[in-house]
């Protein structure tokens, strides 16, 4: 990408994070980007295998000083239809950007397309959900004994859909508390966009899932996807962070204290949603 500037014997490393492949994108649009907030467009539609965001960060914890900034999202991308650049391609690509690169993906996420945001959500879920089940498949025939699996397929048929329309709509209210606690913290509210930051997360479903780590597996090796599942716990908090940091101009302190909140209002509305289907199943019997 261009020839490395030369810095000053003296001067502080930069950090440059940067996701496994990268657009062809000129170095020069990179300057305008400090001047202008939009977004650079690549010079060519021609990609490499993962669409990138690509990012400068003067320190590891400061998210809004960033240097120049180009965010792609491939699930918008419009593509042709191949192996590469098809469905499965563009869910894959930005799944594995929002879970190995949360915190550079996310802090100059993109306004957009809720719609577009809506899709990739249910899409991630389904797939996600679909994939658990078939990894777990063997344990039914396992209790084929114990068990009446004659109507398992339509239970199944049934179940899979529901539950991934209802984990879209927890990472759509979780992009949504994130919201609340922002402008609790005096922050402009940016509704559309933090929704569109929940349905994004979904990807990381995706990639966390059996499937998902199977393919990491294979694909890249034992120590990817050991750092993938070592770096899970850290994943929510330090992607929601760069978000409210770099979208909504938070402090890293503020970041921080608005996700917890945006945490304990969640806990709330999933141990509602919980009870709520409990006294469901109970009244149904």
């Amino acid at each position: 990408m261009g020839r490395a500037e030369k810095q000053p014997a003296n001067a502080t490393p930069r950090l440059r994070a940067a996701f496994d492949s990268e657009p062809r994108i000129s170095t020069r649009p990179v300057e305008a980007a400090r001047r202008a907030p939009h977004a650079v467009e690549p010079e060519s539609d021609e990609l490499t295998d993962v669409p990138a965001a690509v990012t400068e960060i003067p320190g590891p914890d400061d998210y809004t000083l960033g240097s120049g900034v180009v965010v792609i999202v491939p699930w918008e991308r419009p593509f042709p239809s191949n192996a590469r650049h098809g469905f499965w391609g563009r869910l894959w690509a930005t799944s594995r950007l929002a879970t190995e690169s949360g915190r550079t993906f996310f802090a100059r996420f993109p306004d957009g397309d809720v719609s577009a945001a809506v899709r990739f959500s249910i899409a991630a879920e389904l797939v996600a959900v679909s994939g658990t089940l078939l990894v777990l498949s063997p344990l039914a025939w396992l209790l084929r004994g114990a068990w009446d699996l004659s109507t398992l397929p339509r239970v199944i048929a049934a179940a899979v859909p529901m539950l991934a329309v209802l984990l879209a709509t927890l990472h759509a209210a979780y992009g949504l508390s994130l919201d609340w606690a922002a402008r609790r913290g005096g922050a402009t509210g940016r509704t559309g966009l933090a929704l569109r930051y929940g349905l994004y997360t979904s990807g990381w479903d995706v990639a966390t899932s059996p499937l998902g780590l199977l393919a990491v597996l294979l694909g890249d090796g034992r120590a990817k996807a050991w750092a993938l599942l070592r770096g899970l716990p850290r994943l929510p908090a330090s992607s929601a962070v760069a978000f409210l940091c770099g979208s909504y101009g938070l402090s890293t302190e503020a970041a921080w204290r608005a996700t917890r909140a945006a945490g304990s209002l969640m806990s709330l509305v999933t141990l509602s949603l919980g009870a709520a289907a409990l006294t469901l199943v109970l009244l149904t019997r």
